[in-house]
């Protein structure tokens, strides 16, 4: 015992004099790998979450993160979507998962809202009558629930009235489209 100590008084280093250096270089090692892998292990654990939940599936169209788009991509650290003007947008899973997802995609009706000002010179029933015209004749409108008109602002200026009307999901644009046109003209 004495002639240890004697040897690492004279500079030699045994085992275990440098156990906890090495101890200590291993825990500053893993601590470094363990903060470099943390954004990929953040992605991967959305990934699972996401492919568990199944919020969206492959050809849905989502907004996320201020991006819209359809999905053409899932795996685990990712989301890729693809924006209605064609340009490929890499999501990683741990903002889409941290984030509000909206599924344009996930049932099958959807509600069009369509909101208007007319002047108050405006004959607005004759134009609420149109618009009730538009929508009971048009094949594409759901007659369950019924359709919706109504004025739902008055102002000294301006009347504001609104459309809203049940439609199948892929028919969303266009009747939101025509009943938009209608109110106008």
């Amino acid at each position: 015992m004495i002639a240890e100590s004697v040897e690492i008084a004279k500079g030699e280093r045994t085992l275990d004099a440098l156990l906890p250096e090495i101890i200590a270089l291993l825990g500053a090692a893993s601590l470094a790998i363990g903060l470099a892998l943390q954004g990929a292990l953040s992605n991967v654990a959305a990934g699972v979450m996401i492919l568990l939940f199944r919020p969206y599936r492959i050809g849905d169209l989502i907004e996320t993160g201020g991006r819209q788009g359809v999905v053409k991509a899932l795996d685990l650290f990712t989301t890729e979507l693809a924006t209605p003007d064609n340009i490929k947008v890499v999501v990683p899973n741990g903002k889409v998962f941290g984030d509000v997802i909206l599924n344009y995609s996930h049932h099958a009706r959807r509600r069009v809202d369509v909101v208007f000002k007319a002047p108050l010179s405006t004959d607005l029933v004759a134009v609420l009558q149109r618009l009730r015209d538009r929508v009971e004749n048009d094949p594409r409108v759901r007659k369950d629930p019924a359709p919706l008109i109504e004025v739902t602002d008055l102002s000294e200026a301006f009347a504001k009235a609104a459309v809203r009307a049940w439609t199948n999901r892929e028919d969303f644009a266009a009747v939101k489209t025509d009943l938009m046109l209608s109110a106008h003209l």
